[in-house]
């Protein structure tokens, strides 16, 4: 433990340039998105939203992400990592959270889905900066940093609650959008003062200049059909996209099933995702340092069994006087599958990605990503009208075939290494 430790804490250490700057800030985000973020769904069905609603809204966000996820890539080249993380960020984080703040009704939170939806840019622009220029040995500590610091916000989860009971629900969480838009809009700011143009960056921005975005676009498909004929990318492409499933349907439904099926007080929710946090950031510390990359089959394989056993137990639990011990159980079992499974996936794709073409290769791949997963989110809001069971049985399959991916990728891996010289 000590050895995981130390690597994270030397890493932290030698942080210089960008990626100090990235990991600094990202507390001024963490904080107040895990303030909301469990009381987004609720707050939602506390302004007339129904369950199909919240689907929709949560495939029309995956549709915006998709659009600007294949955008990003020709965005970040054309504009630089640096400057196209500030436009974007405050466009997709510093709007939505504004309106919604004031929102009253189905058609403010389309508003803001379309907004936020412009985040998937910053994927691409943001990781870059964060990346580029680095040791790729580290990229996987320095992940895991950039998670911790979005945690930190679990010192300040309990102040939400203590809003919402006190003002209720919806006054409460308007005031935390609207700290959110203060807050990150700060970070934005800080991150763009801090941070300079990365290498790959300059030379992308000289090669692209007067060059229209229209001819980037069509530019770039040849690049996707390069990208597509890698099968050991398409299936770590495929292994997202099952992870992006499971993610985007557990955040939308699991506040309602926690109050609406088993009977948890909303300002209580806040307690169990905090759990969820905190162990995550212990897994951080502990497993994840330890786990590489280049062996990433067992830790893959045991995430999505763990995961899977949280979902059975999450729609097996009765209402009654062991709702509280169950769901503790399901909290710790959900934040060690999912500690494991953010970092790695998202880790797999970077290594994997040409180094000149990987700002196009990023953004395509989550433009691929999301066209995989947004149909998932509104057929979940229809069967959870039925039953709020029915988005966590769908993600059961779905983390069936994550595991069979897992299991092709760790053969296309092992097979392209056999193959090399010596």
């Amino acid at each position: 433990m000590s050895g995981a430790k130390s690597g994270l804490l030397d890493t932290l250490k030698s942080l210089r340039g960008n990626q100090r700057a990235c990991v600094l800030t990202e507390p001024m985000w963490g904080i107040p998105f895990w303030m909301y973020a469990p009381f987004a769904t609720l707050y939602m069905t506390a302004l007339g939203l129904t369950k199909a609603d919240i689907g929709l809204l949560t495939s029309l966000g995956l549709v915006v992400q998709m659009v600007s996820a294949f955008m990003s890539g020709i965005l970040t080249d054309k504009l630089g990592r640096r400057r196209c993380t500030v436009i974007f960020d405050i466009l997709a984080w510093s709007v939505a959270t504004l309106v919604w703040a004031f929102a009253q009704n189905f058609t403010w939170f389309i508003v803001a889905a379309l907004f936020n939806g412009i985040w998937r840019v910053t994927v691409t622009s943001w990781g870059l900066l964060l990346t580029e220029d680095n040791d790729e040995k580290k990229m996987l500590h320095i992940w895991t940093l950039v998670t911790l610091m979005g945690t930190t916000s679990i010192f300040f989860m309990p102040l939400a609650s203590v809003l919402v009971r006190t003002l209720e629900l919806v006054p409460a969480v308007r005031i935390i959008y609207g700290f959110a838009c203060l807050v990150m809009t700060a970070k934005f700011v800080v991150l763009f003062i801090f941070s300079n143009e990365t290498s790959v960056g300059k030379r992308r921005m000289a090669a692209t200049k007067g060059v229209s975005i229209a001819r980037m676009i069509r530019e770039s498909w040849p690049v996707l059909l390069e990208m597509l004929r890698s099968k050991r990318l398409l299936l770590a492409i495929a292994v997202l996209t099952a992870y992006q499933v499971v993610r985007s349907n557990t955040e939308a439904f699991w506040a309602l099933l926690l109050t609406q099926k088993l009977g948890i007080q909303e300002s209580n929710v806040i307690f169990f995702s905090m759990g969820r946090t905190l162990i995550s950031i212990i897994c951080l510390f502990v497993i994840v340092p330890r786990v590489s990359t280049e062996r990433f089959k067992r830790p893959l394989l045991t995430a999505w069994v763990v995961l899977i056993a949280n979902a059975l137990l999450l729609i097996s639990i009765p209402r009654g006087g062991a709702v509280v011990p169950l769901l503790i159980l399901s909290t710790i079992l959900e934040a060690l599958s999912m500690s494991m499974l953010g970092p790695m996936t998202e880790s797999l794709i970077y290594i994997h990605s040409d180094v000149e073409e990987r700002a196009r290769n990023i953004g395509m791949i989550y433009a691929l990503v999301m066209l995989a997963t947004a149909v998932f989110p509104a057929i979940c809001g229809r069967m959870a009208e039925i039953s709020l069971n029915w988005p966590f049985i769908i993600c059961v399959g779905v983390m069936g075939v994550g595991i069979v991916l897992t299991i092709l990728a760790a053969r296309e891996v092992a097979a392209q290494k056999s193959e090399l010289p010596g």
